[in-house]
């Protein structure tokens, strides 16, 4: 590599062997032999296992906090009475380092699912109470950052009937309110929670539209981010995949109208998961004939509780037994779904990344996730900081466990960049890099005077990606004074 320029605060080139093709205006990066190479979006990512807990840990929920980059797992622990528990972990890139285990109900609490108040600074976590016959309970959890503590509130019912089946708790930011769905007699219900200090008060209780369903109905929630509504799955008795709108206002919500969105008799485990740039809804499900449980998804619009649905897609055709979670990454347009497959008597656990693409989707290769038990739980969350996905889950030794994805990776680094392609260069070829103090007169839509940061993609952007490269400052539509 050769410095083109005089030292000190004159404006410099620099000059390197280009590995792979390099465009005029592109981003770059060095590369460990010291040639260069344009930044660009890698396959997706995923890290080793972290162990959180050595205890039998079932059924974890997660959810994570952005201001102070934490995240809590709340599960029942199979292996100390299936007491409720929670742990605290702070997150360093990839990296997680967790506090100790703490009790939230000394008594068999089955299926918890946790939401995190941005407002509010809290955690709230429900489950099913079996001690306290079988209710619906909820608590209201306070997290130390420095120490990753944990303390709670005293528990609130919300639903006090014995057939309270498997919650899910969402948190609304715009309404500042949580929403909580849940299945009783074979029916679905919701109400609103609110948090105040360390306690948590309810709204009326609500049950959907259109009579008794099947049981079947399981993680069926999601936000329509911005509209304080909700869109919950769920089975009906042999008629298909239904799906039902759910409006909050204040403490109060209402039900729109029952619609079906597949109509396979033997459709089951829906879960569904919102694309808040495209603005439309994925369900995922299985339908299970003759043995055989094949992956299909559903894409929606929803107008107000008017739910439009195309053809069901397949994006897994091997034996499915069950999906687990689907989570939408924003910044890189990725939702990562997380299944088992159950093929010659194994349990086997994977995932793959899904986008919209007009009416259909691209869906990636599957990739091994976990192997572990026929009913290994998983919870998953946005690591809005990080621009990944935490997932919580029980390992094949029953270790509570995480590892992280990454829906797209990339080849920059906080360090890596050192300017802009001065021309077009072949693979092989000397090329020359506009460096730090040269203004790079390759661009185009810039904003003079505004401060651009490169992208994982390569793409220049007013706002710092992951990781935070600053890449100069526009001095006009075309030019920028590299890292100036």
């Amino acid at each position: 590599m050769r410095i083109i320029g005089n030292l000190g605060n004159t404006a410099r080139k620099v000059q390197a062997v280009a590995s792979g093709a390099l465009a005029s205006g592109d981003t770059v990066i060095v590369n460990a032999n010291g040639t260069v190479s344009v930044v660009a979006a890698t396959g997706s990512e995923i890290t080793s296992d972290a162990v959180w807990t050595t205890n039998n840990a079932k059924a974890p929920s997660v959810a994570f906090d952005a201001a102070n980059g934490l995240v809590v797992i709340a599960y029942n622990d199979a292996d100390n009475n299936e007491y409720g528990v929670a742990i605290v972990a702070t997150i360093s890139g990839t990296t997680l380092t967790f506090g100790s285990a703490t009790v939230f109900n000394s008594g068999h609490s089955v299926n918890p699912s946790i939401s995190f108040d941005v407002a509010a600074s809290k955690f709230v976590i429900a489950y099913r109470d079996i001690p306290n016959s079988q209710y619906g309970n909820a608590i209201v959890a306070t997290v130390n950052a420095s120490n990753r503590s944990i303390t709670f509130g005293s528990e609130a019912s919300y639903s006090t009937a014995a057939a309270t089946t498997k919650t899910q708790v969402i948190y609304d930011p715009d309404a500042e309110k949580h929403f909580f769905v849940y299945e009783r007699s074979q029916k679905i219900y919701a109400r609103v929670g609110t948090v105040s200090g360390t306690s948590i008060s309810w709204g009326t209780e609500v049950v959907a539209t259109g009579g008794v369903y099947s049981d079947k109905w399981t993680d069926g929630t999601a936000l329509i981010t911005g509209t304080s509504k909700f869109f919950t799955a769920f089975m009906g008795n042999g008629t298909g995949v239904m799906v039902c709108i759910s409006t909050v206002s204040g403490t109060s919500l209402s039900w729109g109208s029952v619609q079906t969105i597949n109509s396979n008799a033997n459709a089951g485990y829906a879960v569904p998961v919102y694309d808040s740039t495209l603005s439309k809804m994925v369900t995922f499900f299985r339908t299970h004939t003759n043995g055989t449980g094949i992956g299909h998804a559903v894409i929606s619009t929803i107008s107000g509780t008017t739910v439009s649905s195309g053809s069901a897609i397949t994006w897994e055709s091997s034996e499915i037994n069950r999906i687990h979670t689907a989570t939408f990454d924003p910044v890189n347009n990725k939702i990562v779904v997380i299944y088992q497959l159950l093929a010659n008597s194994s349990s086997t656990h994977y995932y793959r990344i899904i986008s919209i693409s007009g009416s259909g989707l691209v869906i990636s290769d599957r990739a091994e996730i976990a192997t572990g038990s026929e009913y290994i739980g998983f919870g998953s969350a946005y690591d809005s900081n990080n621009v990944q996905i935490i997932n919580a889950f029980n390992d094949a030794t029953t270790n509570g466990t995480t590892r992280i994805i990454k829906s797209a990776g990339t080849t920059l680094t906080s360090e890596n960049y050192i300017g802009i392609a001065s021309n077009g260069y072949a693979s092989g070829q000397a090329a020359t890099i506009n460096s730090k103090g040269f203004i790079d007169d390759n661009q185009s839509s810039l904003t003079a005077g505004q401060s651009y940061f490169v992208q994982s993609n390569g793409d220049l952007g007013l706002t710092a990606g992951t990781p935070s490269v600053f890449a100069g400052t526009a001095v006009s539509a075309t030019k920028l004074i590299v890292k100036g």
